[in-house]
C-alpha cells in the first residue's frame, strides 16, 4: 500500500488525525485536555463500525428519525406549557399564600407560573 492509496480514503485520514491526538495526550494532563479532547475522536471510531454494519446502521437511522419525532413533541409540550402558564395567571395571581401556594409556586407571575407547572408536570405521570 502506497501512501497515495492511503491517503485516498477518508477513513484512514480519520484513524491517522485519531493516533496524533491520542498520543498527544498521553503527555501529562494540563487544564485537563487529555479528559476533554482526547476521548471524542476515540468514541468517533464507532461510526467506522456503523457505517460496515447494516443492521448498526438501520438502527441508527431508526434512532435519528425518532429523535426528530420527538422535538416535534417537545415543542406542542412547551406550548401546553406557555398557554397553561397564561391560563393560571389570569385565574390564580390573585391567591393567597397557603399550604400549597407558596412564595417559591405560585401563578403570580408568568415565570413563577410556568416553572411550577414544570415542576408539577412529571407528577402526572407517576401512578
Amino acid at each position: 500500500m502506497q501512501v497515495r492509496d492511503f491517503v485516498s480514503d477518508p477513513w484512514n485520514i480519520f484513524e491517522l488525525c485519531n493516533a496524533i491526538v491520542s498520543e498527544t495526550m498521553i503527555m501529562p494532563e494540563t487544564l485537563s485536555l487529555r479528559k476533554t479532547v482526547g476521548r471524542v475522536p476515540m468514541g468517533a471510531r464507532i461510526f467506522r463500525v456503523i457505517r460496515y454494519t447494516p443492521r448498526l446502521n438501520n438502527l441508527l437511522k431508526i434512532v435519528i428519525v425518532s429523535m426528530m419525532h420527538m422535538v416535534d413533541i417537545i415543542w406542542l409540550l412547551g406550548i401546553l406549557l406557555v398557554s397553561f402558564a397564561i391560563i393560571g395567571v389570569q385565574m390564580f395571581a390573585k391567591l393567597r399564600d397557603g399550604i400549597c401556594i407558596g412564595t417559591e409556586m405560585n401563578f403570580s407571575s408568568f415565570t413563577n407560573a410556568f416553572i411550577t407547572l414544570f415542576q408539577v408536570l412529571p407528577l402526572l405521570f407517576v401512578s
